[in-house]
């Protein structure tokens, strides 16, 4: 089995109509740029050593730490243990956890009126 022959060519390539230098990049780039001004420093010196060809590396940032971990059903039950003791009651236990839930009791619905009710009145948007 022989491969067909393939006659490749080479790709068109066209350049900008307008040269753009380094200082326009990184004036359009400061355009764009939403993040904290403290930043901004570090970011333009990272766009000034790739547009001279050097390598660039990102280190990842630290966590910020401060910032607090919460156990919600812990604070849920907390919350409830707090509320029932406001009231008097006794804290909810095991045994109303184990036992069966209550049928939803319904109201009787209203009788509605035999009248249909009034219409409104619809304007006229000009």
């Amino acid at each position: 089995m022989s491969l067909p022959e393939l006659h490749l060519s080479r790709p068109g390539v066209t350049f900008p109509a307008t040269r753009v230098d380094n200082a326009e990049i990184i004036r359009r780039v400061r355009k764009q740029y939403r993040g904290a001004e403290g930043e901004w420093s570090t970011i333009e010196s990272a766009i000034e050593r790739k547009l001279e060809g050097q390598e660039i590396a990102v280190s990842p940032s630290a966590p910020e730490s401060g910032g607090q971990v919460i156990d919600l059903m812990e604070a849920l039950k907390a919350s409830l243990a707090k509320t029932t003791a406001k009231r008097g009651k006794a804290p909810a236990a095991a045994d109303e956890a184990s036992a069966e839930p209550k049928p939803a009791v319904r109201k009787a619905a209203k009788k509605v009126a035999d009248e249909p009710a009034p219409r409104r009145k619809v304007s006229k948007r000009a």
